[in-house]
């Protein structure tokens, strides 16, 4: 009889093959994706709500609205998150799962606390409305990129040791 073959270092955890650079950039382009789709559908239930809710009070849109808001900036948040956490767990090895959706994670709300400082400087500059419209869509752009450029740095050390 033959026995089964055993690695030369128990403890070492296994190899796995490096993932596509493709599959590095998309897999989180399309967790923001489907984190912004989840938004959306959450704001498009928000506005259903303030709709149907009978206005007894001036109050009660404004309540609504806010809780809506809240509650669907949290279910895209956690939808992206989680599928975040789900690309890094089909595209790296054990152990270097976690470390790239927190470094994700991070760097979103570095450039969104960022934003939050500069947007009031750069608004009040007089800029032509062509520049502030694209001023405004570039949190967002940098947001969903973010994380892609993320996953790529961090997909370079799981290659394979030749």
């Amino acid at each position: 009889m033959t026995e089964p073959a055993t690695p030369a270092d128990p403890g070492a955890l296994p190899a796995a093959p490096a993932a596509p650079p493709r599959r590095l950039v998309l897999a989180p382009l399309a967790a923001a994706g489907w984190g912004l789709l989840a938004a959306g559908v959450g704001l498009g239930l928000t506005l259903l709500a303030v709709r149907l809710t009978p206005a007894e009070e001036g109050w009660t849109d404004i309540v609504v609205g806010a809780l809506g808001l809240i509650a669907s900036v949290g279910l895209g948040v956690t939808v992206w998150l989680g599928l975040l956490a789900r690309a890094a767990a089909r595209l790296f090895s054990r152990g270097r799962r976690l470390a790239p959706v927190i470094a994700s994670a991070a760097a979103v709300l570095a450039l969104v606390v960022a934003w939050s400082l500069l947007a009031p400087r750069v608004g009040d500059g007089g800029a032509p409305s062509s520049v502030a419209e694209a001023l405004a869509l570039l949190p967002l752009v940098l947001a969903v990129a973010a994380p892609s450029a993320v996953f790529a740095w961090w997909g370079r050390g799981d290659a394979p040791a030749a």
